[in-house]
């Protein structure tokens, strides 16, 4: 009986210090090139660090497990979760500037982080306008998000101007020429609108 409580007690030692050295043997996130930390935040009684990251996101996964991967410039890829994960997940193929706190947690072997902000860098060589879409007096406008700039948008398609309308007070992103306080809608993406 001893003897199998020792050999327990062993196999258990064991397997703890296996686990303890992988984790040395990981790579500190904090401290990849390309990745930058801008303050440390309460989260669960921890500090961690919020990460700046630039990159690619793409969807991964299935129907019942939808997985949001980003890419980091610096070659590094982790798991997208958060509040903003729904329109994270429309971002496919853009260029897009995450800050995001790691949440000590794994998806499909990558670590997970949850975004806190984002915004786009490059939708096909152009810098889009991200913001807020407003409807007044008829005319469509969008409140640049991190400028508080606003913007009133020229969109020649009814159709479209209907769903601009309809996604009031969501999220979305244009591109197109800017002249003065409007721009020439080329290419959009309503991210969020509200229900």
């Amino acid at each position: 009986m001893l003897m199998r409580a020792s050999i327990a007690a062993l196999a258990v030692l064991m397997l703890a210090s296996l686990a303890w050295g992988q984790n040395l043997a990981q790579p500190d996130k904090k401290t990849e090139e390309g990745a930058s930390i801008v303050d440390k935040q309460e989260k669960g009684g921890e500090t961690a660090d919020k990460l700046v990251l630039t990159g690619k996101a793409r969807m991964s996964g299935t129907s019942h497990f939808p997985v949001l991967i980003f890419k980091a410039e610096n070659g590094s890829k982790y798991a997208l979760g958060g509040g903003y994960f729904d329109e994270l997940k429309k971002l496919g193929g853009l260029t897009i500037k995450i800050t995001a706190l790691p949440t000590g947690k794994k998806q499909q072997r990558r670590d997970l982080l949850d975004v806190l902000d984002y915004d786009i860098l490059d939708a096909g060589g152009l810098k889009p306008v991200l913001g807020v879409l407003q409807v007044r007096e008829d005319r469509i406008f969008l409140k640049e998000k991190s400028s508080g700039m606003e913007y009133e948008l020229n969109i020649k398609i009814k159709k479209t101007q209907e769903k601009f309308r309809k996604a009031a007070g969501g999220r979305a992103w244009v591109t197109g020429p800017v002249d003065g306080g409007k721009i020439k809608v080329k290419r959009y993406k309503i991210l969020a609108s509200v229900d």
